[in-house]
Formats: C-alpha cells, sequence, structure tokens
C-alpha cells in the first residue's frame, strides 16, 4: 500500500494533490515513496524517470512555424 510521496502523506480524501504535484517532478528529482509490505513500513528513495518515447513528426521551434501549423491543422 502507498503511504507517502516525499514524506507527504496521501489517501483518497487528498490523492488530487499527489497528481497535481507528480506534474512538476522532473527527470532526476530525487523521491522517497512510504510504502506498507506485510504490515511493515518501508521507505524506498530514488530518483524520478519520466518516460520517454521517440516520434517523427513536425514540431514548431519558433512563434511563427507554431501559427502555421495551427492554421494548417485546423484548416
Amino acid at each position: 500500500m502507498l503511504k507517502a510521496f516525499n514524506d507527504k502523506e496521501y489517501n483518497l480524501d487528498n490523492i488530487y494533490d499527489l497528481i497535481m504535484s507528480s506534474e512538476s517532478w522532473k527527470d532526476g528529482d530525487a523521491i522517497s515513496v512510504t510504502v506498507i509490505r506485510d504490515g511493515k513500513e518501508l521507505v524506498l528513495k530514488g530518483k524520478i524517470n519520466l518516460p520517454k518515447e521517440e516520434k517523427s513528426g513536425f514540431m514548431a521551434t519558433d512563434k511563427t512555424k507554431e501559427a502555421i501549423k495551427n492554421a494548417w491543422l485546423k484548416g
């Protein structure tokens, strides 16, 4: 069972707070997770490793290209 992330306890009443705080996590950030396994509390420590996926496609690099891309995609 997950109990706490970075020393802040979460439950069903405040799980949205965890989701919101996780959006600010960056690759390499330190994290600690407190779990309960077989009735014992354990603290697991590590670093954030965000998922990465390579995709081919169009990517805007400045505002002009962004505007052109949006105009093209929206017709």
